[in-house]
């Protein structure tokens, strides 16, 4: 897979960095380079399921009129994915990412499923898996936490709190992902931004980035409630019902 991104850094959860908050956009890229404008982080100081005043995005938050994405920001022919990953039809099993409607197990609108990551540290087209991240989200509002997996991977344990923001301000679609972490140990805050295109397996592409370092390309899928489940979610991030 090939994106329009500087040389990756590798990746570092257990040795800490200094850097800047997370949620900004990378500062080494050039002007036509940005995929997004720099922007305020969420924050939040604890976990709240119920989405607490806490967890709100504040207006600093918001995306402005230059914040939508040029013609150079687009994956051209050459962004093409490789054997099993290029864009066509999808899988049987395909889920995408709930955007609001709703939910057909609760009869509300509160979505529970995983959020399958991969990541390319190298920029060189190789991926190994990367995170299961539990995710709760409602129309546009994302919180989550580790699952199962996270937990003996990474020896960590993390909260994330996000947002599935439109391409442009004041926009109706459903463009991509801003995901802010903030790990338990080692004082570690990491932020992705997955953006969503159409075909293949893989519902989101994008980055990350490690204390506000340039940490490596990733793709994503996602899986509903039964993945919820079967990956422990329910320890982590509450029941469904």
């Amino acid at each position: 897979m090939k994106f329009d991104l500087k040389t990756v850094l590798p990746i570092a959860l257990v040795a800490v960095h200094s850097g800047n908050a997370v949620s900004q956009t990378i500062d080494f890229y050039t002007a036509d380079q940005k995929p997004i404008e720099a922007s305020a982080g969420f924050e939040s100081n604890q976990f709240d399921s119920q989405f607490s005043a806490g967890d709100s995005f504040g207006a600093g938050d918001s995306f402005g009129a230059g914040d939508s994405f040029g013609a150079g920001d687009s994956f051209g022919a050459g962004d093409s994915f490789g054997a099993g990953d290029s864009f066509g039809s999808r899988p049987v099993d395909f889920e995408a990412f709930p955007t609001g409607e709703l939910n057909p197990d609760t009869h509300g609108y509160i979505h529970h499923g995983v959020l399958y990551l991969e990541v390319d540290n190298n920029n060189d087209g190789n991926y190994y898996d990367y995170m299961k991240v539990c995710v709760k989200s409602n129309d546009r509002v994302i919180s989550g936490a580790h699952s199962q997996f996270d937990l003996m991977a990474l020896q960590n344990r993390y909260i994330l709190q996000g947002a599935y923001q439109p391409m442009s301000l004041y926009g109706s679609d459903y463009g991509y992902l801003e995901l802010d972490l903030t790990f338990d140990f080692g004082h570690v805050k990491e932020s992705m931004v997955l953006y969503k295109y159409s075909g293949g397996k893989y519902e989101f592409n994008g980055y990350t980035l490690i204390n506000g370092n340039h940490a490596g390309t990733l793709r994503a899928y996602y899986k509903g409630s039964d993945m919820y489940i079967a990956e422990g979610c329910e320890y982590t991030t509450g029941s469904r019902f």
